[in-house]
């Protein structure tokens, strides 16, 4: 691909593509591969034609690169040939995200944790895989879930607090930190538990000033 000429570079792409087709057809079942093959096009893709997020110029539509349709393609073919393994959702919303395309991408994602995937791992790394990408309505909508399969989780019951606070709200972090109070049964996990409380509060009372600072100014504002 890196040889071809602009005018030969399309009839490269789809002789590159329909190589990199045998090696997912070497063991049909095999989501790795299939795998192996939507990554080998994606970034053939981006050293042909770098994208921007907002480039619009997403896998499938209007003028898009057979690059990106078939790199798509191979992310739902490693998908269809694992359904229940996690990671390959993950590595198609990820791809999804990557070229714009995010409420496609959260859908994606959310399937990691459909049953028969419904387990409290999966909810919470669906959480921490929408917190990566600020999504964090979504992460704690999640986390939430996993929370009700698995409640006495102290590394669960941490994250939620830390989504909370992404969110600024503060009373739902509060909560959570009588939990880990609770479930703090040795000298390690009490020091986490006070870490986090103190994590809260300053948190909490920043805002709190700024809030304060903001009725001043107003005040101020209207008495002038």
């Amino acid at each position: 691909l890196d040889a071809a000429s602009p005018a030969d570079r399309k009839e490269a792409e789809l002789k590159a593509i329909e190589t990199w087709k045998r090696i997912a057809a070497i063991r049909p079942n095999d989501p790795a591969l299939a795998v192996q093959v939507a990554d080998a096009c994606r970034h053939a893709a981006l050293l042909s034609s770098p994208l921007s997020p907002s480039s619009g110029r997403g896998a499938g539509g209007e003028g898009s690169s057979p690059l990106l349709s078939t790199a798509e393609d191979f992310y739902r073919e490693a998908i269809r040939r694992a359904p229940t393994a996690a990671e390959y959702h993950e590595y198609l919303g990820e791809f999804l995200h990557s070229i714009g395309r995010k409420y496609d991408a959260v859908a994606a994602w959310a399937k990691l944790a459909a049953p028969p995937g419904d387990s409290a791992d999966n909810w919470h790394r669906l959480a921490e895989i929408y917190a990566r990408f600020d999504f964090f309505e979504e992460a704690v909508a999640a986390g939430e879930k996993s929370l009700e399969l698995r409640p006495d989780d102290f590394d669960y019951r941490i994250s939620q607090i830390q989504w909370f606070l992404k969110q600024q709200d503060f009373e739902k972090a509060m909560t959570q930190l009588a939990h880990l109070d609770r479930l703090a049964d040795d000298a390690l996990l009490e020091e986490r538990a006070l870490q986090r409380r103190a994590e809260v509060t300053i948190a909490a009372n920043r805002a709190d000033d700024e809030i304060k600072k903001l009725q001043s100014g107003l005040e101020s504002g209207a008495g002038s």
